[in-house]
């Protein structure tokens, strides 16, 4: 017997090492459904559905054919177990019946455990309210913070990145497996892994095949490359660890700013109203920083303010614009400049030159200087200032500009209907794993009619963490 196999034997008698498991090395084939049996078995976070009659015509619309008389029922259970999580009229529904289907033929004649784990693993992972422009704006700058010169191409190309990406990161990236049951092995991981990690994942798949990317010259031939990719479960763990790099180096503000965005907080609508930064940086926050450099994020600080404001001091070991060393892949520059309300032109100049450059890992201060004089003055731990002179403007009280200022002004999200978020390709594929098993745990209440029913809609409100900077 193997290693990995006397691992999973003794895990099934300890379900947070099988969490653990999830989390990095996921499940033998053959162990799955047992296993996520044992982790989501008293997870009982949805609610008890009645059925009702409903036209046999769901199936033929969604799947464009008719099902037979079994796989109808079971995939009209799977469709209102969804529609009770993401309201139809979401971008992210279409992607969420493929998930749903998926996770569902693991438990082909189990109802009750089909609830559980599509209700946790919905609930977790796509019941976004963000809009997806935000998404994409976020999915741009962690592509150029990794790689500005994929990006760039990819701008050279006038990529429509909404049209190309949506439906994989909405769909959970169903459409990238062949065969489509094999994406288990991602969801395995997922099960109790960040509700961000997507994010890193797309910005992966990008990254890892940025060669093949690099040769193609039109967006039509890129967009068809693209939808191309294919991976397979030996794929899934190199995918998982690059993904998890990327997240471990990139600035904790990034994702507290995409898990905002995801749930359409207060950090993400100011974001947003400020025009996303003229769309080329994301703001950090001072005390994020002081984390991140406990977590061996090796930041340097890069001046960007004009002369005259040297005067005011300067963050202890800064360095000038002019002496960035560009061969430093390792090191995370962040630009600070004075916090004044009216030098937001100059900001993106700066950085769109950086980045013309290819320089990795460039983002800017949120609130400027002027709000890291203030925790200073505070005498907050970790806070630094060199040079300081009595004739410091700022402290003559000179307004800064605080970008994380709390007020919360909930934007209503104009909802899109992401056409074509699965393709009939897939959508063939996923009609195929619909069970044709009776499920026996339904109590179904049949209409003389037609004698087909629907469990009726149940409204489950879910409410994610709110994020603050300070």
């Amino acid at each position: 017997m193997s290693l990995n196999q006397s691992l999973v034997l003794f895990a099934m008698e300890d379900k947070q090492l099988l969490i653990e498991m999830a989390k990095t090395i996921g499940f033998p084939k053959d162990k799955r459904e047992k296993i996520w049996r044992l982790i989501l078995q008293n997870n009982e976070d949805f609610k008890e559905f009645n059925t009702k009659e409903v036209s046999p015509d769901l199936a033929n619309t969604f799947f464009g054919k008719s099902l037979s008389e079994e796989k109808y029922q079971n995939f009209a259970l799977i469709y209102q177990i969804v529609e009770s999580i993401i309201p139809t009229d979401y971008p992210q529904f279409e992607g969420s019946i493929g998930i749903a289907v998926v996770i569902a033929s693991l438990f082909p004649n189990d109802f009750k455990m089909q609830q559980r784990a599509i209700t946790h693993f919905l609930t977790k992972f796509n019941n976004y309210t963000a809009d997806s422009d935000g998404i994409i704006q976020l999915l741009w700058l962690l592509i150029q913070y990794h790689d500005p010169q994929l990006s760039n191409h990819l701008k050279s190309l006038s990529i429509n990145l909404k049209s190309l990406v949506l439906q994989h990161f909405y769909s959970l990236f169903i459409q990238f497996y062949d065969p489509i049951d094999t994406v288990l092995s991602l969801y395995d991981r997922l099960l109790y892994s960040s509700p961000i990690i997507p994010m890193f994942i797309l910005c992966s798949i990008f990254i890892t095949h940025r060669n093949e990317l690099f040769k193609v010259t039109s967006s039509l031939v890129l967009e068809t490359y693209f939808n191309e990719i294919r991976l397979n479960e030996t794929d899934t763990s190199s995918l998982l660890v690059f993904a998890k790099y990327i997240q471990q180096n990139t600035p904790t503000s990034f994702s507290r700013l995409l898990s905002s965005c995801l749930s359409n907080n207060a950090i993400y609508q100011r974001w947003e109203a400020s025009k996303f930064d003229g769309g080329v940086y994301f703001p950090v926050s001072p005390t994020d920083m002081l984390s991140d450099k406990l977590n061996n994020i090796n930041i340097i600080y890069v001046d960007g303010r004009e002369e005259n404001d040297y005067t005011n001091g300067h963050i202890n070991n800064s360095i000038l614009l002019k002496d960035i060393d560009t061969t430093r892949e390792s090191v995370h520059w962040v630009l600070y400049f004075s916090g004044a309300p009216n030098e937001s032109e100059s900001i993106i100049t700066t950085v769109e030159t950086l980045i013309k450059k290819n320089i990795k890992h460039i983002s800017v201060l949120g609130g400027g200087y002027s709000l890291y004089h203030k925790f200073w003055t505070e005498r907050s731990e970790g806070f630094n200032i060199e040079d300081h002179t009595k004739d410091c403007q700022v402290c003559r009280g000179v307004n800064w500009k605080n970008v994380f200022k709390l007020d919360f002004v909930k934007k209503e999200i104009k909802r899109r209907s992401l056409s074509n978020s699965l393709s009939e390709l897939v959508k063939d594929k996923i009609a195929g794993l619909v069970s044709d098993k009776t499920i026996k745990e339904v109590n179904w209440e049949k209409k003389e009619e037609t004698g087909r029913c629907l469990i009726e809609k149940v409204d489950i409100l879910y409410e994610s963490n709110m994020f603050v900077f300070f």
